[in-house]
Order: C-alpha cells, then sequence, then structure tokens
C-alpha cells in the first residue's frame, strides 16, 4: 500500500522531534539535514511517487531529494532506493560544473548572456512540462 508523503512528514517528525516545517525547511543545520535525508529515504521507499513529483510538492529539485536519500542510506547501511553511487554522483556533478564554468569563462560577454539565457528558458520549459505531468 503507497502511503501519502504527508503522513510519512508527520511519523519522520514524530520519529526525530523535529518539527515537520523544519524538515521542510532550508536550514543546513546536520540534524535538520539528516531529518530531512530521512524523509526524502522514506518518500521514495513508500510513496510510490517520482523523485521530480515529491520534490515539487515540498519546493526542492529532484536531484536534491535522490542525492539526500542516496546519502541516507550510505549513512545508515539501508539499501538504496535510487539507481546511483551517492559518491560518484558527487564527483561526477563537480566534473560537470568545473567544465561548464570553464566553458564560460572562454567565452566573449555576448556568448555568456546567451547561453545562460538558453539554460534559464530550458529550465523553465522542463519545470513547465513537470509541472503539467504532477498535477
Amino acid at each position: 500500500m503507497k502511503t501519502k508523503t504527508a503522513d510519512i512528514l508527520r511519523d519522520v517528525s514524530a520519529a526525530t522531534g523535529i518539527p515537520a516545517s523544519d524538515i521542510v525547511g532550508r536550514c543546513r543545520k546536520p540534524k535538520f539535514c539528516d531529518a530531512r535525508n530521512f524523509f526524502f529515504y522514506e518518500c521514495l521507499r513508500l510513496s510510490g511517487q517520482s523523485a521530480s513529483c515529491i520534490a515539487q510538492r515540498y519546493g526542492f529539485h529532484h536531484a536534491t531529494l535522490m542525492q539526500g536519500a542516496a546519502k541516507h542510506a550510505q549513512l545508515h547501511n539501508a539499501p538504496a532506493v535510487t539507481g546511483f553511487n551517492y559518491s560518484r554522483l558527487r564527483h561526477r556533478m563537480t566534473g560537470e560544473a568545473k567544465a561548464r564554468a570553464k566553458a564560460l569563462r572562454e567565452m566573449t560577454p555576448e556568448q555568456r548572456a546567451e547561453a545562460v539565457k538558453a539554460r534559464r528558458i530550458s529550465r523553465e520549459r522542463k519545470a513547465a512540462i513537470e509541472r503539467a505531468r504532477c498535477g
């Protein structure tokens, strides 16, 4: 049986002793991040919803949700609910970010402005498609 994310949030809040508003908040203190990662892990494991739909509902990016769930699984020796290795993902993201930054540095200011504009439009289009899909 699939569980609603609101029920999971309530259960995680009760188990950790941290208010639900702090679990889905933006504070980066370790106790809040650990509870948030536990919430992400349980949502992916129990709700049956996609990472994108869960993340959008609580104002996060789906990669944040997947990375948090993977970190929780790694720290607690729990079975992974995502299809990637946490340490490899961090390394790959860092490499991609470095390559993108290097490419932007080598562009003229006009080319850089055009690239940033194209990327923003692409993200907005993806977000609109995801909102339509998730309802």
